[in-house]
């Protein structure tokens, strides 16, 4: 036997677990210790019949704590100090000799809180908390009848799992039923309430402009900043882009057009990208280096933007699609110089006479000279200790020699301007893990990086990036990481929760409604069962299977032309010592090469293989022989 009294205030303190659950990142730590420490003096209460406090002295703080709260309320502070009163509230009326109407207002506050949290961060864990807090105060609804009756009432094991097992048929009734709701009932296309999502970009978060040291705490931030649909793609293609910086002050460069620029003239290989973009605080948009085109479908008017800048700031969960042309390469037959080579008056002699040296040291190509110094330099990558000071790229060539991507691209860009080579900094993320269930990029804030690119005369913009990366790339991470594989599967939730529910605005309701219409007015399956049905329709059963079988094999995917010729210079380049990384470029690759003569003739077959791969040139057999005769010649 167990008393009513005892299972309903079990079932009470579920109920209050699941809704602080719900709200705890967003409460002050005074506010969780507080509710803690009043949980802890109810609970012993309960337990041994303690000291009970006057009514009145309960709602003379209740009344304090809400006065405290709503004077703490700002345009940017709206939701947390609610949810910290509400909290408090739900505290002091356990501390109470609890009677319905008393446990009706802790039920009414812990729906409240968890409200609240949606308002904050409408993620896909709010279903759990949901499901949770539904299941437990149907069940305490359910007991709260008989306790009205009489509050000492026993009831035996076996009714007490009757009330569960008819609470959970309720939940299980009720939560498809809400389901149903979600689908049917008229949607907005534009969210009422993103002003009160302000927690979600709270943090830092892309800056219009990089100042050094400062996307070091961007780059130790983990938290997802957007999801992008697309085919997995070599990782060394995987930088995002977000926007061109050109003026350079000494410790920080600026844009002075606003966003990045879309390639829409690329031709050749294109990839078509599906990005959930997270709310972040600002008005970038990202996608796949070299954006061709960008476009934002709210309900059913679409934007086609101009660059990757939006014209608001990004504050509540964005999707939209891009195609890009990935390549290193863009050409591109006149710039205006003046606005490359900028730089401030008289800056840094030092790193002017390092450059001078350098030069000298090494003739050529001036631009993989000052690359292959700044990259494979005596300099290493570090988030920690960044230097600080009058002049800090001095600090980070001459003494410190260790930072992050901005003081590497910074210190190329730098240097290549007072070298006479246009160059300007490009602003964005690097790499991405690929979640192969659901067929997307997950790509955190500490993905956030800094590249360089070189204007080459009668060439184009040519992608430099002189930060080391780890020797592993993110597939070979993936690779042998557990835990890895673990989060990936378990953002999978996030991803189908932006996808089906966040997104899911008026425009998808009509698409829908329109295709169940279509679906009765013309169905496309039969009720007819039994032996002979399946004899009628065994000959097209047998074609569909051969058919789906033939469209298997003709669109599996096959090695290209193009794929093929790469492998052979790879294999051609190992045997003569140089390796090829997996995540490295053309480019790059061939700036670690230091024989002169091989380098010079591994340059002659990656031009042409360029020259070819990004004019969309079809890559006959005469094309063909033509690159393995030059990968010969190497």
């Amino acid at each position: 036997m167990v008393k009513i009294k005892t299972l309903l205030r079990l079932i009470t303190y579920l109920c209050i677990a699941a809704a602080y659950a719900s709200v705890a990142p967003y409460v002050a730590v005074a506010y969780s210790l507080s509710f803690g420490v009043l949980c802890a003096v109810a609970i012993a209460r309960d337990h041994t019949g303690g000291l009970r406090l006057p009514r009145w002295l309960l709602n003379l703080v209740a009344v304090a704590v809400l006065v405290f709260s709503f004077s703490r309320i700002s345009p940017d502070y709206l939701i947390e100090p609610i949810l910290n009163a509400s909290l408090i509230l739900i505290g002091i009326k356990l501390l109470e000799d609890r009677k319905f109407r008393d446990y009706m207002q802790i039920y009414a506050l812990c729906m409240f809180l968890l409200i609240g949290s949606s308002l904050i961060s409408f993620s896909v864990i709010f279903v759990l908390y949901f499901c949770l807090l539904f299941a437990f105060s149907t069940a305490s609804l359910m007991l709260l009848a008989y306790f009205s009756h009489e509050e000492d009432m026993t009831i035996t094991r076996d009714n007490m799992v009757r009330i569960i097992q008819n609470a959970a048929l309720i939940c299980v009734i009720s939560i498809p039923a809400s389901g149903l709701f979600f689908l049917i009932l008229p949607r907005t296309n534009y969210p009422l309430f993103t002003f009160l999502n302000q927690w979600a970009y709270a943090k830092s978060g892309f800056s219009d402009s990089v100042t050094l040291g400062d996307v070091a705490g961007i780059q130790e931030d983990r938290h997802v900043i957007f999801r992008a649909e697309m085919p997995k793609t070599d990782d060394g293609l995987l930088y995002w882009r977000g926007l061109e910086l050109d003026a350079f002050n000494g410790t920080s460069w600026t844009s002075s057009s606003g966003g990045a620029s879309l390639f829409e003239e690329l031709r050749g290989k294109t990839v078509s990208q599906t990005i959930y973009m997270e709310p972040y605080g600002n008005k970038y948009l990202f996608a796949l280096d070299k954006p061709v085109s960008l476009q934002v479908q709210l309900g059913r008017r679409v934007w086609r933007l101009a660059s990757t800048a939006w014209f608001r700031k990004v504050e509540a969960r964005l999707k939209y699609t891009a195609l890009s042309a990935p390549t290193e390469l863009l050409p591109e037959k006149t710039i205006e110089r003046k606005r490359y080579l900028q730089l401030p008056a008289d800056f840094s002699p030092r790193i002017r006479s390092l450059v001078e040296n350098i030069l000298k040291e090494r003739p050529g190509d001036p631009a993989i000279a000052l690359y292959d110094h700044v990259k494979f330099g005596q300099y290493q990558y570090s988030l920690d200790n960044l230097p600080f000071s009058k002049n800090p790229l001095e600090s980070f060539l001459f003494s410190r020699k260790a930072g992050n991507c901005e003081y590497f691209a910074s210190s190329l860009a730098v240097m290549l301007r007072m070298a006479g080579i246009p160059a300007r900094l490009v602003g964005g993320y690097r790499g991405g893990y690929y979640n192969p269930a659901a067929g997307y990029y997950m790509v955190l804030q500490k993905n956030a990086h800094v590249w360089v690119e070189a204007y080459m005369d009668n060439r184009g913009w040519l992608r430099l990036d002189p930060t080391p990366h780890p020797l592993d790339t993110p597939s070979e991470v993936y690779g042998r990481s557990l835990y890895l594989k673990l989060s990936l599967m378990m953002d999978t939730f996030n991803y189908y929760w932006d996808k089906i529910v966040i997104s899911y605005d008026f425009s998808q309701q009509i698409k829908l409604f329109k295709q169940v219409n279509a679906l009765f007015e013309h169905p496309v399956f039969s009720l007819e069962t039994g032996k002979e049905t399946l004899i009628r329709y065994l000959p097209e059963l047998a074609v569909v299977i051969l058919l789906g079988g033939i469209a298997f094999g003709l669109l599996r995917p096959r090695r290209t032309a193009e794929a093929r010729i790469i492998e052979r210079f790879a294999a051609k380049m190992a045997s003569l010592g140089y390796r090829k990384r997996e995540a490295e470029g053309l480019e790059e690759f061939l700036g670690r090469i230091e024989d002169a003569d091989v380098r010079r003739k591994a340059h002659l077959f990656v031009d042409e293989f360029q020259h070819l791969f990004y004019r969309d040139c079809t890559f006959d057999r005469e094309r063909v022989a033509h690159l393995e005769r030059k990968i010969d010649d190497i």
